[in-house]
């Protein structure tokens, strides 16, 4: 449920939002804490909504929302910063100095996202957090936090349960919100001379393949297999998707096609090998794939492409202005690839609904953004 900036407060009922927010969020605690599997989906959507929300706030409430958190860890005093400064000023800092900069020192491994990008100091067993990254501290204590609280939840719960008339609501709710993302869609069928039209609505990650593949004629094996099940979701059925692909390789003969390429739409298709009837690869398959080669246009654009990469993959297709791509860039820098997929998604398709929650496959991208362009025809 979307909650409006406090500045929006003359607009629109804050508190109102914020009551109702946190009746949901208590609810759906309790519809959740049912097994540890439905806890963890839960932590992990409330977690990815933390960060969606601190990204799209302004900065003035992000500032004051880090200042309102007591994190029970130690700010550097004066002459601590003064003994570490030589080493403060060789980790990596943004564009602040240290002298500008607050510190907080915690155990490493609270802030394991900032070492792996290393945006702090690691010095004795500890991380030396500037301010401009507390959030990543604030967030990885929430996440830790609501898992122990949905933890003894689950466990009162199996101690003392709840009565059939109220469990048959919870179940619902659970049932209406855990098993939405695995929904399947089905496509109006696609010919091979609709691609081009559709394609408007491709997420980043399969705008940026069909690009190169427009201009190369040719898509290495993973963007082959990425993009091709990707067709293959969105309605264009085996005969229609080998004329696209014999059109797409203009610059081989029918020969070479047939002997180099042929087997691997067939393949997608269940029509070779062990004939399974594959589907597209879903976010998390595809960001926590191997880093794709120079020359393979496959991946996650917000994870496998530099800030300058990726504003060029975004300008080909989506009318952001300055403002948004960095927005988009800076979201994406951060760790948050899905989010930053969605922000697109809703720049590019205002009012769309994908943003109830988080974009998790490339085809959710696509069926969004075609439904909200079909309303304003």
């Amino acid at each position: 449920m979307p909650l409006h900036s406090n500045e929006s407060s003359n607009a629109f009922n804050v508190e109102l939002e914020r009551e109702n927010d946190n009746t949901s969020h208590w609810l759906l605690r309790l519809a959740f804490a049912s097994s540890i599997e439905s806890c963890r989906w839960f932590v992990n959507h409330e977690h990815w909504l933390l960060k969606l929300r601190y990204a799209l706030s302004p900065l003035k409430e992000k500032a004051e929302f880090v200042k309102s958190i007591q994190l029970p860890y130690d700010y550097l005093t004066a002459p601590q910063k003064a003994e570490l400064y030589d080493m403060l000023s060789g980790s990596t800092l943004h564009s602040r100095s240290v002298e500008a900069e607050e510190f907080v020192k915690v155990p490493w491994t609270h802030v394991t996202d900032l070492v792996a990008k290393r945006h702090v100091l690691l010095h004795k067993g500890f991380a030396y957090v500037p301010s401009s990254d507390f959030f990543s501290v604030i967030s990885s204590r929430f996440r830790d936090q609501l898992e122990g609280e949905m933890d003894r939840m689950c466990r009162l719960l199996l101690a003392n349960p709840i009565e059939d008339r109220v469990r048959t609501l919870l179940d619902h709710i659970r049932n209406s919100e855990h098993e939405a993302p695995q929904k399947q869609v089905k496509f109006d069928e696609l010919s091979a001379g609709d691609i081009e039209a559709s394609s408007s609505h491709f997420p980043p990650c399969m705008s940026f393949m069909y690009g190169h593949l427009k201009s190369d004629k040719h898509l290495k094996y993973n963007g082959r297999l990425q993009f091709g099940l990707f067709l293959k979701s969105i309605g264009l059925p085996f005969n229609e998707a080998m004329l696209f692909w014999k059109r797409a390789f203009s610059k081989f003969s029918d020969d070479e096609f047939n002997k180099s390429y042929a087997y691997n739409v067939r393949h997608n298709y269940g029509l070779e090998g062990k004939r399974a009837n594959y589907g597209c690869w879903n976010c998390k398959q595809i960001i926590l794939g191997p880093q794709p080669a120079p020359s393979d246009h496959s991946g996650c654009p917000f994870k496998h492409q530099s800030s300058e990469q990726l504003v060029a993959t975004l300008q080909s297709t989506y009318s952001l202005n300055e403002l948004q791509l960095k927005e988009v860039v800076d979201i994406a820098r951060s760790g948050h690839f899905q989010t930053a997929c969605s922000r697109v998604l809703e720049l590019h398709q205002p009012n769309s609904a994908a943003l109830t929650e988080p974009v998790t496959t490339p085809t959710q991208f696509y069926e969004a953004s075609l439904a909200q362009a079909s309303k304003k025809m």
